[in-house]
């Protein structure tokens, strides 16, 4: 077991809300009135994504603390897709081949990231139909929703006693991600670097039934549901919004954050990172089929050099370069030997460590560690073992059960899932479908 934040330089954390319609388009309220709310104040970046129009950008920049991130949601009834960083003359939404528009953001020197892939109808609200992503050839992407708050809660409204329990309690009864997605993703994420954000997809929505008007998803509560953590190594400038704007885009397009249920608990803190272990490791070489053993020293204790933070904040990928340790949640390099993987948190909790998409260790603790076993993508999610067997835990029978001190029954309720480390093995970059983007054969098939 590592010792936690031995080795763990300082980073500077940004707690983001990245999927937020208003009044714009189909939100309750505007973006003056939503900066206006105090939820907002426990929030970093605030990324507007109405439908179809970037009248949000007036906003651009900070505003009482809270940097405004303007984006869009292009869609049309299926294959929505969330972009930042470019401006609305740049923007493609094409119906029938959303690659346009990925490609398009691609050529500007955006992010886009395919939203709720895998939403599906909401048995009880029929006017809520389903809107997935179903170009599934689509190419270039730079990541994927994968939990999105309004989508899950619709989709597990199977009754009107099951959507006011999971109003009463949105909080301990809500689902994590959908169990599709996470597969989508982790297939994706071994052919290239496919990186996750999460988002609450707010409106601040009003239900009417047997005549009666409520609105069960106020802002205060969406925008500390389903949020996008960012780690950066330095403090945003002061007075230039441009360039925190671009550090933030860059940062999520590599990778370098985790999604979190903030209403279960507040995320701060949690830390994911791949160490050389205390004793060394073991180096493989495939031509010789013999190993060499690995220093332990090296930069374990001082973290990256100068030159690496500049190129994580630029989203450049150190495949290639010589890695500097610890590495981070986004991190893509080779493999060159087995490292030791270290997350933790700030309590106690179930973690489950992914590699390629199947489990490779679990455990519960404050902090949890194991070494790798050769190339690979390991992710971490991590469960808070906070109810018990009445306590409307989501999908209680597809997870484990734990007994907590006094013998009750405890469920795990998502809470964390990490970016990946991407451990490539040894010639993978010689592989062109895993490195280019062949634009031109995706658009022929449109």
């Amino acid at each position: 077991m590592v010792e936690p934040g031995i080795f763990c330089m300082p980073r500077h954390e940004l707690k983001a809300n990245l999927h937020v319609h208003t009044s714009f388009s189909d939100g309750s309220l505007s973006v003056g009135d939503i900066l206006n709310d105090p939820s907002r104040r426990k929030l970093d970046v605030l990324g507007i994504t109405d439908h179809e129009t970037m009248k949000a950008a007036t906003w651009a920049g900070r505003h009482a603390g809270v940097l405004v991130l303007p984006g869009v949601e292009l869609h049309h009834r299926h294959n929505h897709l969330l972009v930042y960083g470019v401006p609305a003359s740049a923007l493609v939404s094409d119906e029938d081949c959303p690659q346009r528009a990925i490609d398009a953001v691609r050529v500007a020197g955006g992010a886009s990231f395919i939203a709720h892939p895998h939403d599906r109808n909401c048995p009880l609200m029929p006017e809520f139909c389903a809107c997935p992503w179903t170009d599934l050839d689509a190419s270039g992407f730079d990541g994927i929703e994968i939990w999105n708050f309004m989508s899950r809660w619709k989709a597990e409204a199977r009754d009107i006693e099951s959507a006011i329990e999971r109003i009463r309690e949105p909080v301990k009864s809500f689902p994590g991600p959908e169990m599709e997605t996470l597969r989508f993703w982790d297939e994706s994420s071994r052919t290239r670097k496919v990186v996750a954000i999460g988002g609450s997809d707010a409106h601040g929505h009003s239900f009417t039934y047997q005549g009666n008007t409520l609105e069960v998803f106020p802002y205060w509560l969406m925008l500390n549901s389903i949020n996008t953590h960012i780690q950066l190594d330095e403090l945003l400038p002061p007075g230039n919004d441009a360039e925190a704007a671009r550090r933030v885009l860059a940062a999520l397009k590599s990778g370098s954050s985790f999604i979190a249920h903030d209403n279960l608990m507040e995320a701060n803190g949690f830390d994911f990172r791949a160490e050389i272990p205390k004793h060394g490791t073991t180096q493989y070489d495939s031509r010789k089929a013999s190993s060499t053993a690995l220093s332990a020293g090296g930069d374990r204790k001082h973290g990256k050099s100068g030159n690496e933070i500049v190129a994580r904040n630029a989203g450049e990928s150190s495949m290639g370069a010589q890695p500097q340790y610890p590495l981070r949640m986004g991190d893509d390099t080779t493999w060159a030997g087995d490292l030791e993987l270290v997350a933790e948190c700030g309590s106690f909790a179930h973690f489950r460590v992914v590699r390629n998409g199947e489990t490779f260790q679990a455990g519960t603790g404050y902090t949890f560690s194991c070494l790798t076993h050769g190339p690979g993508v390991y992710r971490v999610e991590v469960s808070l073992l906070l109810g018990r067997a009445d306590s409307g835990a989501a999908d209680p029978d597809a997870r484990p059960t734990f007994r907590d001190n006094y013998n009750h029954d405890v469920y795990p309720h998502p809470w964390i899932f990490s970016n990946p480390i991407f451990l490539r093995a040894p010639g993978w970059l010689s592989s062109p479908a895993a490195t280019v983007d062949d634009s031109a054969a995706s658009q022929a098939r449109c």
